[in-house]
């Protein structure tokens, strides 16, 4: 069964957001941010390494590195977690946390791909679920790029629920996994509230926990 469904739903997800601009222009929609559109530099090193370990197989530990280093990328770029309970944190404290936030979630998409349809699924469910946060919090452009996700991953879901004909591989898991990690951040960030820094972690764990508990059963 091949593993490359992950490109395709990157490629669909580039596809949708760039025509959304070029519509948007010529209609009164939402604008994505600047700041929004940086967060994939850090996939011109996550996508490499995982066509690599899709091809020919990687030591986990080169994974992980590429997984901190994306991470990394990513804090740099403003994608980032700048306070904690309404406490500013120190640059070095906010880097940490958000290196691990965002490993913390690739690796877990990472691991719950081995079931049919479940990494993708729990996309779907999770990305309706924070794109709907994001639109009554009144950030538009952040839900459509939760709401281009999850049509992404349903489009691709049409294959890859049992029997599976294709699956996500590396790639798309960590690239799941990634963004989930990322626009769970930035829905967080507008919400000034304690509840809201659960949010990303409930609506996805509840997905993962139905998951692994039905595959379990099976």
């Amino acid at each position: 069964i091949p593993r490359g469904g992950g490109v395709a739903v990157i490629v669909v997800y580039t596809i949708g957001l760039l025509l959304f601009q070029h519509v948007q222009r010529h209609c009164q929609a939402p604008v994505i941010p600047l700041e929004n559109l940086k967060l994939f530099w850090p996939l011109l090193i996550l996508v490499p390494v995982g066509l690599i370990d899709d091809k020919c197989g990687m030591p986990a530990r080169w994974k992980l590195l590429a997984q901190v280093a994306a991470a990394l990328l990513a804090w740099y770029y403003g994608i980032r977690l700048d306070s904690l309970f309404g406490l500013q944190l120190p640059l070095w404290l906010s880097a940490v946390l958000t290196t691990f936030w965002i490993t913390f979630i690739i690796n877990a998409f990472n691991l719950i791909d081995g079931i049919d349809g479940l990494a993708s699924g729990v996309t779907v469910i999770s990305a309706i679920c924070l794109g709907g946060i994001m639109l009554l919090t009144r950030n538009q452009a952040g839900a459509l790029m939760m709401f281009c996700l999850a049509g992404a991953c349903l489009g691709f879901l049409r294959y890859n629920i049992h029997p599976a004909s294709i699956f996500l591989g590396d790639t798309g898991s960590m690239f799941l996994g990634y963004m989930m990690g990322c626009l769970g951040i930035l829905t967080c960030t507008k919400m000034a509230t304690i509840p809201a820094l659960l949010i990303p972690l409930l609506a996805c764990g509840k997905c993962w926990l139905g998951g692994c508990c039905s595959a379990r059963i099976r």
